[in-house]
């Protein structure tokens, strides 16, 4: 996907760029080992270096953890952070891998926050637990996991008689994500919030692996984000067409200010000249009508004018309700 520089972000969001010391990496570890999960204590670590400035970060979290104290017998030496988490809300380790797009290139921003919240049993006993994982860039670049909120009770009585300690090894990995080189390829990303999307260098003209469902409701607009980045070594144009479901719902396409619906409908819209990393931001409203029942698909293709059978296509199906 891209890597940001301060060019880039003027002249694609019309914003200044942060100031990241000379000396920033793609890629930072955050050592993750002695960080404790306590009641009424926080805890975190400090990447050493600074990370670049990119649109695009790819962060995991991985290790293990083990318990002390209250915790020794529930929480052994070697359980899996993510078997944690679902220990104490399931689902909730499903993002401890993912993308994380920061669409207007500045700092400070937070790649990855899970809110957990359940109760879980500990030697045999139901305690209702909660905490916060987040990890945050700083407006100097520096990236920090820190675990804080932590409460662990059975009933109204702390249990503070021991902690949760993240193992050696354990750590949270950061990467700036640049563009493949190589040949001509528009990379295409559907965006669900300005922060979450999916389709980050994933290639297909089917939407395969690179589109999302979501809910709307009658007559009540909602809008989305199509994110074309340029992945190929040189500067390019891209052709951009999307095909609306059909007569059910309104669908409306703002290339900033200015409506391009018939433009991109009619496949004659073309995203000019964006140098190798650049990227296009297109909004897409869609307004449910009345009469709208079935699930539908709304698909946005992108073409690479260098070489036309470069392409990538993403898809937004919804139901209505």
């Amino acid at each position: 996907m891209y890597k940001f520089s301060k060019f880039a972000a003027v002249a694609a969001f019309g914003v200044a760029a942060s100031v990241i010391p000379a000396f920033a990496v793609d890629q930072v570890v955050i050592d993750l080992a002695g960080i404790e999960v306590k009641h009424g204590k926080a805890s975190g670590n400090v990447a050493p270096d600074p990370i670049d400035e990119a649109i695009t970060y790819k962060y995991s979290i991985t290790g293990t953890v083990d318990g002390t104290g209250d915790f020794n017998s529930a929480v052994p030496s070697g359980t899996s952070i993510a078997a944690l988490l679902e220990e104490i809300e399931p689902g909730s380790s499903e993002n401890l891998t993912g993308d994380f797009f920061n669409l207007s290139g500045n700092f400070p921003v937070t790649v990855y926050k899970n809110k957990l919240s359940g109760k879980v049993n500990f030697g045999g006993q139901k305690v209702s637990g909660k905490a916060k994982l987040t990890a945050a860039i700083s407006d100097t670049g520096f990236a920090a996991f820190s675990v804080t909120g932590v409460s662990f009770k059975i009933g109204q009585f702390p249990l503070s008689g021991g902690s949760i300690v993240f193992e050696a090894g354990s750590k949270l990995t950061l990467t700036a994500d640049d563009a493949p080189s190589g040949s001509p390829q528009p990379d295409l990303v559907a965006l669900s919030s300005s922060t979450s999307g999916r389709g980050n260098n994933v290639y297909n003209t089917t939407g395969a692996n690179q589109s999302f469902e979501v809910q709307l409701k009658k007559k009540k607009a909602k809008s989305f984000l199509i994110m074309l980045t340029n992945d190929g070594p040189n500067t390019d144009s891209f052709g951009v067409q999307l095909v609306p479901a059909d007569d059910d719902s309104t669908v409306k396409v703002f290339d900033g200010n200015t409506d391009i619906t018939t433009l991109i409908v009619d496949g004659e819209y073309t995203a000019d000249s964006l140098p190798s990393g650049g990227v296009k931001i297109l909004k897409v409203k869609v307004t449910p009508k009345k009469s709208a029942e079935e699930a539908k698909t709304i698909a946005v293709t992108a073409t690479s004018l260098a070489n036309t059978s470069a392409q990538d296509r993403v898809n937004i199906t919804y139901s209505v309700k």
